[in-house]
């Protein structure tokens, strides 16, 4: 079993991923991991880690943790594209995106509101992305039929619930991974859009997806 990118905030997945390896292990079976975060550091909440200690005890004792460090995010070092999520911008200033449009998109039964989809264009904004009771799922869905997506109104993230804050992240984990153009109209730049969230679970992770996007 290979589990990339692995990490656990989430103390209900903490208690899966524990039973889930305790299977693996009674069954002789295989893990590889890959992981922004030492055992250790899985599950950081100190309301919750002792939840998890369990399941670290079982990676530390039956996997082999090596640590690949270095000063270089190499990602940031890929070329600019003509298309897909690195042909991005991040803008700050006015929208484009007219008072008062909107369309509505329906997933499994669900509307939902967005400035306007249509022709491979998805625009939306912050509010109507991660202020709204939306799922990875339906992030995916959408990241199917609209290869380009702009986001307006995109505020820093230390001004918003802790559940927009994962929405957010989440949305640039899906975009990134179905390799979606995206144009980001925010309130600051991205390096002080970056700077004010270092604090939360997976920022360093966004802040390195984020910087690929070009800044106007």
């Amino acid at each position: 079993v290979f589990f990339d990118e692995l990490h656990v905030h989430d103390p209900g997945d903490a208690i899966l991923l524990t039973r889930l390896v305790e299977r693996l292990v009674d069954r002789g079976g295989t893990l590889v991991a890959t992981s922004n975060y030492a055992p250790s550091e899985l599950l950081p909440d100190p309301v919750w880690h002792h939840l998890f200690e369990p399941g670290i005890a079982l990676l530390t004792t039956h996997l082999d943790v090596i640590p690949l460090e270095g000063p270089i995010d190499y990602r940031t070092l890929a070329p600019a594209m003509r298309q897909g999520f690195r042909a991005g911008t991040w803008s700050t200033g006015a929208s484009s995106v007219m008072s008062g449009s909107s369309r509505q998109l329906v997933v499994r039964d669900r509307v939902f509101t967005v400035a306007s989809a249509g022709e491979g264009a998805l625009v939306a904004t912050f509010d109507q992305l991660c202020e709204t009771p939306l799922a990875a799922s339906e992030y995916r869905h959408w990241s199917r039929r609209y290869p380009h997506w702009t986001i307006i109104g995109v505020p820093p993230l230390d001004e918003v619930g802790p559940a927009a804050q994962q929405r957010f992240v989440a949305l640039i984990d899906v975009l990134v991974d179905a390799d979606v153009r995206l144009d980001v109209q925010a309130v600051v730049p991205v390096d002080e859009f970056v700077r004010r969230c270092a604090g939360r679970p997976d920022a360093f992770r966004m802040a390195s997806r984020l910087r690929l996007l070009r800044s106007l």
